[in-house]
């Protein structure tokens, strides 16, 4: 075998390593960030709210500090949005996540 060739088949092989490699990194820390997501989700979701609390009609320096959902997203600088998702998140069941992994989490947020 011509050894220029041989060279570059041992190249790509170390490439394709190295790629599958970082295919597999880059699954397990999504993995990580979607199971931490649905941790936040669930501790969101056990915080007390104030629903149907009217604060437009009432001066800012009379309004009591909110609810301790709306504190803890303020203080995270979390969005109500993002909340909201991570909460969905949660809901999902264990087994389904551990049955189906990432691709049921991935098309849950779609």
């Amino acid at each position: 075998m011509d050894p220029l060739l041989s060279q570059s088949s041992t190249l790509t092989l170390t490439h394709a390593r190295a790629a599958k490699l970082g295919i597999e990194a880059a699954n397990h820390a999504a993995e990580i960030k979607l199971r931490a997501e649905r941790k936040a989700g669930e501790m969101l979701a056990q915080l007390e709210r104030k629903p149907g609390q009217r604060t437009d009609n009432q001066p800012v320096d009379t309004m009591s500090t909110g609810s301790e959902y709306k504190e803890v997203l303020d203080e995270q600088e979390i969005s109500y949005r993002q909340g909201a998702r991570w909460q969905e998140l949660a809901e999902i069941p264990e087994e389904t996540v551990e049955a189906k992994g990432l691709e049921v989490l991935e098309v849950t947020l779609l």
